[in-house]
């Protein structure tokens, strides 16, 4: 068995997922792509029903909306002119808010990226929304301890929920839309409303230190809780009695997200910078996602369950797969490409090389087709991203070669010759490897999909 280890090229294509990551996951789940383009952190994440759009609010004021099919960016709103605490989209798909340190909330027409109406809050600003889940009613936790409830409809202020100590850093509706579930600032308690009459039903007193995020499982059974004390509380949402805690985080958590089966928790750390998958209702650490050294602010499963995603302090939203070789094309720009790791056997088929960028918006696998003999290289990339184009070839590459037995790597030249049609349909690059007597090709075909599979 022979490997090739570290081969390095510089294409006109953002690819995605840092080589090192596709060793820190585990094989059920793998980081597929990043989206860029706000200049600070991601603060909040909100994904319509469909799954089709995703909203990203970053501390930069602005709020970017994607097109979950293309990854292509459908809109980037400067309406704030302070950090954008957090975003919501209402059910149906049609309504975006984003709620800012500016004590405003905008409202956006997700068909056309217009904006529909400004609320300007008598409070210091918005750090939660959450629309019920029959999107007639907009709730905001604001920096002043209050919670607002809006008329969607209207867009006039129905309700002050007041008992807060302070901020309200996460709100979420139970499924059925009679509770509302909220956390704050300086408090160790979940509290619960009535929708109704706006009145506080029950506290739910567990933790040791202040709560940071609340939700509630699709499925309604369950009310999850985790703040300063790295635990998780996961709570009956029937009985309000204590089903698990989960321990495993080294610092503070920030953010939680159900799957859409319930049988899931993801949860995200700030100062231990791990995401961290859950089984509900035993409370065990299923995976660690990632160890990065940028910090997750907010997590939204995908409707199917498939994807997962965080937003981050080094202002890109990351999406994370069940499937490390899924790919997703996100912007073209030249970066640099690596390719981890390949191994064969000399006659065999079927095998994978994974390649990946540095900074991460694509995540590629080769597959070998043919013999293989480390003299020649051959591959050939498809690419379903019209207009994308290969900037001026890269120097000085290498490959090396591991012989089966040995730690020993043997660094061998390697020729580029990168051809592209007018519409960039198609790439094909075709990769040599010099001995010239007795050369073999190994053919590589790399399969690109523009979106997510």
């Amino acid at each position: 068995m022979k490997r090739i280890l570290g081969l390095t090229l510089t294409l006109g294509l953002l690819l995605a997922s840092p080589a090192s990551a596709l060793w820190e996951l585990d094989q059920r789940a793998g980081e597929a792509g990043q989206l860029k383009g706000q200049r600070r952190e991601i603060y909040s994440l909100a994904l319509s029903r469909n799954g089709e759009l995703l909203a990203s609010g970053s501390l930069d004021g602005t709020t970017r909306v994607w097109d979950t099919r293309t990854w292509q960016l459908l809109y980037d709103l400067p309406g704030h002119s302070h950090s954008v605490g957090a975003v919501a989209i209402s059910p149906d798909g049609k309504t975006l808010a984003s709620g800012g340190l500016d004590a405003q909330i905008q409202l956006w027409d997700l068909s056309s990226g217009q904006q529909l109406s400004t609320l300007t809050q008598p409070s210091k600003g918005v750090l939660s929304l959450a629309f019920s889940p029959d999107g007639k009613t907009l709730a905001t936790g604001d920096l002043d301890s209050q919670i607002r409830l809006y008329d969607s409809g209207t867009w006039q202020l129905l309700k002050t929920l007041s008992g807060h100590a302070g901020a309200v850093s996460s709100l979420a509706y139970s499924p059925d839309g009679l509770t509302l579930a909220s956390v704050g600032f300086n408090e160790l308690g979940i509290r619960l409303w009535r929708v109704a009459d706006g009145q506080r039903a029950q506290t739910l007193i567990d933790h040791s230190e202040e709560v940071y995020a609340v939700c509630f499982s699709p499925d309604g059974k369950y009310l999850a809780s985790a703040g300063a004390d790295k635990l998780i509380r996961l709570w009956d949402a029937r009985t309000l009695l204590p089903v698990s805690r989960m321990a495993g985080h080294l610092a503070p958590i920030w953010s939680l997200a159900f799957s859409p089966d319930s049988q899931m928790l993801a949860s995200g750390s700030l100062g231990d910078r791990t995401l961290r998958l859950w089984s509900v209702p035993q409370g065990a650490n299923v995976q660690t996602l990632v160890k990065t050294s940028d910090k997750a602010f907010s997590l939204v499963f995908s409707p199917d369950g498939q994807a997962l995603y965080s937003g981050h302090n080094d202002a890109s939203v990351r999406v994370w797969h069940q499937d490390v070789e899924s790919p997703i094309v996100t912007q073209p720009q030249s970066l640099q490409v690596a390719i981890a790791q390949q191994s064969w056997r000399e006659a065999g088929s079927g095998d994978r090389v994974i390649a990946a960028g540095e900074r991460g918006e694509l995540l590629l696998s080769l597959e070998n087709t043919g013999p293989t003999h480390l003299n020649q290289v051959t591959a050939t990339v498809r690419i379903k991203t019209p207009g994308v184009r290969l900037t001026a070839p890269a120097q000085d590459f290498f490959i090396a070669r591991f012989e089966a037995g040995s730690r020993k790597h043997l660094p061998l030249p390697l020729n580029l010759s990168p051809q592209v049609s007018a519409d960039a349909l198609e790439l094909e690059i075709r990769l040599s490897v010099g001995q010239p007597e007795g050369q073999s090709l190994l053919p590589l075909r790399v399969p690109l999909t523009n979106g997510a599979p």
